[in-house]
């Protein structure tokens, strides 16, 4: 039987509740359910902060914490630093915004220990890492954009693995952003971002001798929306995140394009959250 342990160490936790200071702990989603005992135990620490929300039209503080959690038989370490919003001027949006950060760091951690699980033999006995850092895109009186790269190191592997993956939020609502939310409605938005990320992927990959050819009929960056789910709104452009073997090699390990606005300009929701970013 395998025992893991679940701890999140919470930095800021106030800010990230309801915008004040006190000793609450937090609560996080637990692994699913399975054969397997868990023990779960949570803590926090806090630092002074100030007990007042933010005006509309103010960003938001952003405070790092870190999920961490540990297993053996077989051996595992996850360990993943995540963003915590405070100071909001809504506290509802908020406290759904927090939550479902930690839910989604929760969720990769889940599929890491998924993998894990079935190692046997001599692999089992091996350490298997989940490790990773998120970058804030951008974070303004609209919106809140991060960028997660995790570092997969199964025991059983031949090498390890990147992923990256993308939370985006409307701070109005609450709401996490899909690609639908960023264009029009019927338009062929997911064409010309297959084409603009063969364009630049083209450009970034030539002194490596990937020829246009083969990125064009890579099924990793045909016009569907998952190849397009790890994307970052930023003031410059849009940011696509490619993980590790999506395109052409794992060779190639994990790759990023920023499309300019300017490319996607016909088919850019009229009053969606790329109009001036």
């Amino acid at each position: 039987m395998r025992r893991s342990h679940f701890v999140i160490a919470v930095f800021g936790l106030l800010v990230a509740a309801c915008g004040t200071t006190s000793n609450s702990q937090a609560v996080a989603p637990s692994a699913p359910s399975s054969s397997i005992t868990t023990t779960t135990t949570t803590s926090t620490s806090t630092t002074s902060t100030t007990t007042t929300t933010s005006q509309p039209g103010v960003a938001p503080s952003v405070a790092t914490a870190s999920y961490t959690r540990s297993g053996s038989s077989p051996n595992y370490d996850v360990s993943v630093s995540y963003p915590v919003l405070g100071g909001m001027a809504s506290l509802s949006s908020q406290a759904s915004i927090n939550s479902q950060i930690i839910a989604s760091v929760a969720n990769w951690a889940n599929a890491f220990v998924q993998n894990v699980s079935m190692l046997q033999g001599a692999s089992a006995n091996g350490n298997s890492t989940l490790s990773g850092a998120f970058k804030t895109e951008l974070v303004d009186s609209r919106i809140a954009s991060f960028q997660f790269v995790l570092n997969q190191d199964v025991a059983s592997a031949a090498h390890s693995n990147t992923n990256i993956y993308s939370l985006d939020f409307s701070l109005a609502t609450g709401h996490q952003l899909g690609l639908t939310d960023l264009f029009v409605s019927g338009s062929n938005y997911l064409s010309m971002l297959s084409s603009a990320s063969i364009t630049l992927l083209t450009q970034q990959l030539s002194a490596q001798g990937v020829p246009a050819s083969e990125l064009e009929n890579d099924p990793g960056l045909s016009a569907a929306p998952a190849n397009f789910a790890a994307f970052d709104i930023t003031s410059s452009g849009l940011v696509i995140g490619f993980s590790q073997g999506q395109v052409i090699s794992t060779a190639l390990g994990a790759l990023t394009v920023t499309i300019p606005y300017t490319s996607l300009a016909n088919v850019i929701a009229p009053k969606g959250p790329l109009v001036n970013p």
